[in-house]
């Protein structure tokens, strides 16, 4: 069994999301929300300048996306940056996927998204600390769709954004609030929470905007369950795969508090 915390409208499994995603009727997600691991699951991209080995690394996962993505269905993906290794330079995955998802597989970019993000874990004590870089506080978001006319409607976000123009592509979204209870279920044990998790309001405006109640979300990189959360929350279908066990231990401790939750560990 891979399943290891459920609710009532979807589950959260432990399980490399290459072995779930087979098993998924054809068509049946309406929209794949997820932020890849930039170093992968395989090995460590840190020599990758041109983005080539990652890029070769997500396109087996992004073949599956284009098989259960609905006509109208989309794919929204966070993508961070990637210092290579030591220098003070960085690679160039962002492009380098954009590049090949647009120009050899013909996916559609429709619009970015930037998310004000100043808590960015890769962060470069070495150079900003000592004045030679900018710490990064934006991370990049990427709405691409298989067809040109994907599902969508700004009327149950606009305004919503937190920052800049309320019609805008300018994201100011923190909600900690929604961690209250996983923050103390932390302090009750003495355990410091896990600094790499996204407000469930990232994944909730996307579901927000590009899904109705009742379609499926999947998140092929779980991670601390994040999306699961968002869905739930927006009377959504969803599935989370994460194959890192530190990450499905976090996850189960953030989903056991919804209402309905079933944890198939105990």
């Amino acid at each position: 069994m891979t399943v290891v915390l459920s609710g009532p409208l979807g589950a959260f499994h432990h399980v490399d999301s290459r072995e779930l995603m087979p098993a998924l009727p054809a068509g049946s997600v309406e929209l794949v929300w997820t932020s890849p691991p930039f170093e992968g699951i395989d090995g460590v991209f840190a020599d990758d300048p041109a983005g080539r080995a990652f890029v070769r690394w997500l396109r087996p996962f992004f073949k599956e996306f284009e098989r259960l993505l609905t006509p109208t269905g989309s794919m929204v993906i966070e993508m961070g940056h990637t210092w290579l290794g030591d220098q003070a330079t960085r690679g160039v995955q962002n492009a380098a996927l954009l590049a090949t998802l647009v120009g050899e597989e013909g996916w559609h970019l429709v619009q970015e998204f930037y998310w004000y993000n100043p808590h960015q874990l890769r962060y470069r004590p070495d150079l900003v600390d000592t004045r030679l870089r900018f710490h990064d506080s934006v991370s990049l978001i990427y709405w691409l769709s298989r067809g040109t006319q994907p599902h969508a409607s700004t009327a149950p976000v606009i305004g919503a954004q937190g920052g800049g123009r309320p019609d805008g592509n300018y994201l100011v979204l923190d909600d900690d609030e929604s961690d209250a209870q996983y923050f103390a279920d932390c302090a009750a044990t003495d355990e410091t929470p896990h600094p790499d998790r996204h407000p469930i309001a990232v994944p909730g405006f996307f579901i927000d905007f590009l899904t109705s109640p009742g379609d499926l979300v999947l998140d092929p990189f779980g991670g601390s369950g994040t999306t699961g959360l968002a869905a739930e929350a927006r009377g959504r279908r969803w599935l989370c795969a994460e194959c890192s066990p530190d990450l499905v231990e976090i996850a189960r401790r953030r989903l056991r508090h919804l209402p309905g939750a079933v944890d198939h560990l105990l």
